[in-house]
């Protein structure tokens, strides 16, 4: 891969990125932060991508570790309701977003991959199986394991 076809890539791609480091941080400074960081890291390594076609599903890899490193060594508290448009704030109380980002933060970090991927990014349950390299079937298990375990969360809370 040449440098202008990473850039290219890049280009396509940065809200996408931009969007999922935000999910995990949920502030838009340290969002940028790990997206660079990861672009960094991609540049760098950009020969090892042996597939170019599976750049998307490379580069989100790299993007979800920065994101963990970022939160291990950072261990900040983040203010998710930055997350919602004003079409999402109509539907749902600001009690009900709380509840349910306070809920995500107590997931383990492969169960909140799975369901911000999914239901953030609006991957595919395969894509979201190569990204984390786990077996599609053990994919969809923690995906609907921990969808119970949020609802127990939640309805808890009410």
């Amino acid at each position: 891969m040449n440098v202008n076809e990473f850039e290219n890539l890049i280009k396509e791609n940065k809200e996408r990125l931009y969007k999922i480091a935000y999910s995990y941080v949920g502030n838009s400074y340290d969002a940028m932060d790990i997206v660079q960081e990861a672009v960094y890291k991609a540049y760098v390594k950009k020969s090892n991508l042996k597939q170019p076609e599976y750049f998307m599903t490379w580069i989100t890899r790299i993007l979800i570790n920065c994101a963990i490193d970022f939160l291990k060594k950072s261990k900040k508290i983040t203010n998710f309701d930055e997350n919602f448009n004003e079409a999402d704030k109509n539907k749902v109380t600001p009690e009900e977003i709380i509840d349910l980002y306070s809920a995500l933060k107590d997931l383990d970090e492969r169960s909140k991959a799975i369901v911000v991927l999914r239901y953030f990014e609006d991957m595919t349950l395969k894509d979201i199986s190569n990204i984390l390299d786990l077996p599609l079937s053990t994919t969809k298990t923690i995906l609907y394991r921990t969808l119970s375990e949020l609802k127990i969360k939640l309805e808890e809370n009410d």
